[in-house]
């Protein structure tokens, strides 16, 4: 895991918590199990835009995020090992918005537990899977950096 991002050692993601309620979540379907919803799009009134400063100060100059995904994992499932291509990122970087003692990220065989409030940055193009063995969903900020 690359580690938390530098800058502040947490975040204030308190309103985009209190704003989930807004989101359009539609799910997906994998092996024919609802178990993951991706956003792409939001309503203009979630508070993203702090956030999403914050990560690209952070990040440094000359970063930019060209995609920024809002991701729920429910209780009890898994995302299988994958890795992630997109916009050739090598940098995505997760806040956590919602989470339980029982969802860790795994990468080279190694659990991380990510916790609300904390920035953590991954190369996507490591394999990668997340199981969330807790009983409240995983929601992520994920935003996707070049």
């Amino acid at each position: 895991m690359t580690g938390l991002v530098v800058g502040r050692t947490s975040l204030d993601v308190q309103p985009c918590v209190e704003a989930l309620d807004l989101l359009p979540w539609k799910w997906g379907r994998d092996d024919g199990l609802e178990v993951c919803s991706h956003i792409f799009e939001w309503p203009d009134e979630f508070p993203i835009k702090p956030v999403r400063d914050w990560v690209l100060d952070a990040a440094g100059p000359g970063v930019e995020c060209p995609l920024t995904i809002i991701a729920n994992l429910v209780p009890e499932q898994r995302i299988k090992k994958h890795s992630d291509y997109e916009y050739s990122s090598r940098l995505r970087v997760h806040v956590p918005l919602q989470t339980n003692p029982g969802v860790f990220f795994w990468e080279d065989g190694v659990p991380t537990h990510m916790e609300v409030g904390r920035a953590y940055g991954i190369d996507p193009q490591v394999p990668h899977s997340i199981y969330n063995g807790g009983y409240s969903n995983r929601i992520h900020m994920i935003f996707v950096l070049v």
